[in-house]
């Protein structure tokens, strides 16, 4: 029976990237900086947040997806995979550690210091996902996909519990927490900076010359689709899909905020219960991907988050919002993990860098019309029951997209 465990160290240095970069998800764009911005930072104009915030979340993963397919080739064409990585991981970290100067009416520094952390996470996250197609095939990727992606909820739960005595109520050791969680990030990052694979050097151009090459293959690429029509179909359900998963990362804690009344201690226990639900289900999901097929589970995830959007849509009492955080945990990594080893099996490990940064674009960065719109409807409502609503017709086309993806036979 194939093991669901990493087989090499520099696989299982792959997963524990995910068990650092969480921490970031969780307590910086997740729960504990979205609260900090909206009631430290804009403590002077609360009304004024939520639309800000849409807007730094936008505008950070929008300049990053543009760049993500341009330095995804670079990175192909003359390997520097590895420095781009280790550059963006590096970049990301400092970000996160200044969030903790933004204090009360510090808006620019706040909203700077969130769109460089979020900018650059974005990115290393890119060049982190496209290292699956080198180190594992098949099945086997399928499994570690799920593994990684659940060791991310264990250490976002482990964070959380190393930072809960600066994350707890008005404590003002609150910024303080930014910079612990920027150390743990680092500390789990450094051994896939270490230990993951440097592509060769191909070829000593210039930065110009080695740009303007970057920027021909990608739109040689581009207007050549239909030679990779499943990859580009995968791509544009799967942008439609993170629509709905970014806005529900993103507006979440703002929600159980806003609309509850919850401290942040309480929005941190409600997802703390998510990431628990998330490791055995995520990492288990992975497992069954590769046995029933990655398209038949991506589409059932679907069907979940359907559920946990009209659920929020609804305002649920807080009792039955453990019922909707524990589906929550079900889904939450699950779409993510098995979509990635979808993408993986469709691309060739020669342009895997490529195709990610368009996944980059197209699953992440585009996701900035779902923050948008909620944040628009949110602010000129005073309502988010309508904006939870509007994400459900993105589900319903990523569903009907995907299901025309034709997954690859299995080797």
């Amino acid at each position: 029976m194939p093991s669901p465990l990493p087989r090499s160290r520099a696989a299982l240095a792959w997963a524990l990237y995910d068990f650092g970069n969480s921490a970031f998800i969780l307590l910086v764009s997740g729960v504990a900086y979205q609260v900090y911005f909206k009631t430290v930072v804009f403590a002077h104009a609360p009304g004024r947040a939520d639309a800000a915030w849409g807007g730094a979340v936008a505008g950070s993963v929008l300049g990053a997806a543009l760049l993500a397919p341009f330095l995804g080739a670079l990175a192909d064409r003359h390997g520097l995979r590895k420095p781009l990585f280790t550059a963006f991981t590096l970049l990301a970290t400092a970000a996160t550690a200044a969030l903790g100067l933004a204090g009360p009416g510090r808006v620019a520094w706040g909203i700077g210091c969130f769109v460089a952390a979020n900018f650059a996470y974005t990115l290393a996250l890119m060049f982190y996902d496209a290292y699956l197609k080198t180190l594992a095939q098949g099945g086997e990727a399928d499994r570690l996909s799920g593994f990684g992606w659940g060791l991310g909820f264990l250490g976002g739960i482990a964070c959380w519990a190393l930072t809960l005595p600066l994350f707890s109520g008005d404590s003002p050791a609150f910024r303080w927490g930014f910079p612990a969680v920027a150390l743990f990030y680092l500390a789990f990052a450094a051994p896939a900076l270490f230990l993951l694979p440097a592509d060769p050097p191909r070829g000593r151009d210039g930065v110009a010359r080695m740009a303007w090459d970057a920027h021909r293959e990608l739109w040689s690429t581009l207007r050549r689709w239909r030679e990779h029509r499943p990859v580009f179909t995968f791509l544009l359900g799967f942008w439609c899909v993170m629509q709905a998963i970014s806005t529900v990362i993103y507006f979440t804690a703002n929600t159980l905020a806003s609309g509850y009344g919850f401290s942040t201690g309480r929005i941190l226990l409600f997802t703390v219960l998510v990431q628990a639900v998330g490791f055995p289900s995520t990492w288990g999901t992975g497992v069954l991907a590769a046995r029933l097929g990655r398209k038949r589970v991506l589409l059932a995830t679907l069907a979940a988050w359907g559920v946990v959007v009209v659920g929020m849509a609804l305002q649920p009492s807080p009792a039955a919002l453990a019922a909707l955080a524990a589906l929550l945990g079900l889904v939450i990594g699950s779409t993510q993990a098995v979509g990635r080893s979808l993408l993986a099996s469709l691309v060739e490990a020669e342009r895997a860098g490529e195709f990610f940064g368009l996944n980059s674009l197209t699953g992440k960065a585009a996701a900035t019309a779902g923050v948008l719109l909620f944040g628009a409807v949110s602010s000129a409502t005073g309502s988010q029951s309508a904006a939870w609503a509007l994400l459900l017709p993105f589900l319903a086309a990523g569903a009907l997209l995907l299901a025309r993806v034709q997954e690859p036979a299995a080797p």
